[in-house]
């Protein structure tokens, strides 16, 4: 059995096939149509070790649905690659695909409708969103997680004008009466579902643009201050992300005494969360550390002013 006289059964009128696709390994498989409308048939296939026919001992798989029309059999979970590999069955037609790109040809219809402007909304004001659970979301937002994210996108390099909306259309998957919609019209189904989609979420659009306003706030706010903690991570992110060091020779200046000590340099490769872990630093430093410091001490990116590596400088704090 092979993929040619799979796909003739598919097309013929016939509704059961057994077969063999390696006999070697005395699987027989058993698929079975079952007419959803004129146009489509779901098929399944079971499974058997060593026994013919349909049997009521091996699990029966959702193998695909089979487009009649279009002649195309859409794979629901890589079954066929499964059960007859890689050659005869390749990634095509494969139901997830199918289902992505119409979310998200859906999402950029969307986005294009809005085009990052909110008069293109039915509502413009939040005094117009009555979802208590999306305001409580907002003030949420404002109050705590808006500079978190304003500073993941300053540590990436990114401006205000990088902010953008974006309805964040997305479903898992489609249900079985939209995935069929869609196969036989997928231009209808994506401007009925763009469509029902605008009515029904005006106020929570209207909110990622409130949030927008409050993200781009805060990360302005950290480019126009330079001595913001977080101008310090991008220095020195930059700084020891330039070679494949394994240490580097860190210089600080805590509570008016200075020291250099030599730490890992992976810590400094990333954002740090308030303050740089001591257990990095080279056990003798460490010991120099807690003398000078505490033992409880630690230290954060605002005291470090030079960052080296054999004699290069990585890092240096700028003097206001």
């Amino acid at each position: 059995m092979n993929r040619k006289q799979f796909e003739q059964w598919l097309k013929s009128d016939e509704t059961t096939l057994e077969c063999q696709v390696n006999p070697q390994y005395n699987f027989h498989h058993y698929f079975f149509k079952l007419k959803k409308s004129e146009d489509f048939f779901y098929v399944f296939v079971q499974k058997n070790y060593n026994e013919s026919g349909l049997t009521t001992k091996g699990d029966i798989s959702f193998a695909g649905t089979f487009h009649k029309s279009a002649q195309v059999f859409y794979d629901a979970r890589n079954e066929m690659q499964g059960i007859f590999g890689m050659e005869e069955y390749p990634d095509e037609y494969l139901k997830k695909d199918f289902e992505l790109r119409v979310i998200d040809r859906i999402r950029e219809s969307i986005n294009s409708r809005i085009d990052d402007d909110r008069t293109n909304l039915k509502i413009t004001t939040e005094a117009e969103i009555n979802d208590t659970r999306l305001l409580h979301e907002l003030k949420r937002y404002r109050e705590f997680e808006a500079k978190a994210d304003a500073r993941k996108m300053f540590l990436q390099g990114k401006t205000a004008e990088d902010i953008k909306f974006d309805c964040n259309y997305f479903r898992q998957e489609l249900s079985d009466d939209c995935f069929l919609a869609a196969l036989s019209d997928e231009d209808a189904y994506c401007v009925i579902e763009a469509d029902y989609y605008y009515d029904c979420s005006q106020e929570w659009m209207l909110t990622q643009f409130l949030k927008n306003d409050a993200l781009k706030e805060k990360l302005q706010a950290i480019i126009d201050n330079p001595a913001d903690e977080a101008c310090a991570v991008r220095g020195i992110i930059a700084g020891v992300s330039s070679g494949d060091y394994k240490t580097v020779n860190v210089t600080i200046v805590k509570d008016g005494k200075e020291l250099t000590f030599k730490s890992e340099a992976g810590i400094f490769r990333k954002d740090c969360e308030g303050h740089y872990c001591t257990t990095r630093i080279a056990a003798p430093d460490r010991r120099a550390f807690e003398a000078l410091y505490g033992r409880s001490a630690d230290y954060k990116p605002n005291d470090i002013v030079m960052i080296t590596y054999g004699g290069k400088t990585l890092y240096q704090k700028e003097k206001k």
